[in-house]
C-alpha cells in the first residue's frame, strides 16, 4: 500500500511541476508582450466591413507601413471572425526614424461590423486618428 500512496504523489508532483513550468513560461510570454508595447498609445473605431480593405488600402497607398497582401490579410481576418470573436494581428512598421509596433485587435462587435483597436507609436497613432478622421469624412459618416 505504502508503494502505491508513493506512486501516486510522484504521478501527482510530476503533472503539478509540468502544469507550474508551463505557467510560468505563459506567465513569461505576458510579461514580455506587456513590456514590448509600453510606451504605446491606441486608437479604435468601428467600421463596416466593406470598408475596412477600403481604409486599410487607402492608408497603406499614403503612408506605406505595410504591404497590400497584408491589407487583404486584415481584411479577411476581419470577415473570418464571428460574433463577439477577437483576434490580434502584430506587424512593425516604420515612419520617418520610427520603428514602432502596430498592434491591431479586432473585434466582432456586430454581424457586419468590427471594432478595431490600434497601438502604436503616439505619432503613428495620430497619423492613424486623421486618416480615420478623413475616411469617415469621405464616406459622409
Amino acid at each position: 500500500m505504502y508503494i502505491l500512496y508513493t506512486v501516486i504523489a510522484i504521478v501527482v508532483l510530476k503533472y503539478a511541476y509540468e502544469f507550474f513550468v508551463t505557467l510560468y513560461h505563459s506567465r513569461q510570454e505576458i510579461t514580455e508582450f506587456k513590456n514590448s508595447l509600453e510606451g504605446l498609445v491606441e486608437t479604435s473605431t468601428d467600421f463596416d466591413l466593406e470598408n475596412v480593405f477600403e481604409f486599410f488600402e487607402l492608408f497603406h497607398q499614403k503612408y506605406n507601413f505595410f504591404t497590400l497582401e497584408v491589407v487583404d490579410e486584415i481584411s479577411k481576418l476581419s470577415h473570418r471572425l464571428q460574433h463577439d470573436e477577437e483576434d490580434i494581428t502584430e506587424l512593425t512598421v516604420k515612419f520617418k526614424n520610427i520603428e514602432s509596433p502596430f498592434v491591431i485587435v479586432f473585434f466582432k462587435c456586430d454581424l457586419e461590423a468590427v471594432r478595431i483597436y490600434i497601438q502604436s507609436h503616439p505619432i503613428i497613432i495620430e497619423i492613424v486618428e486623421n486618416e480615420m478622421e478623413a475616411f469617415f469624412e469621405l464616406k459622409g459618416m
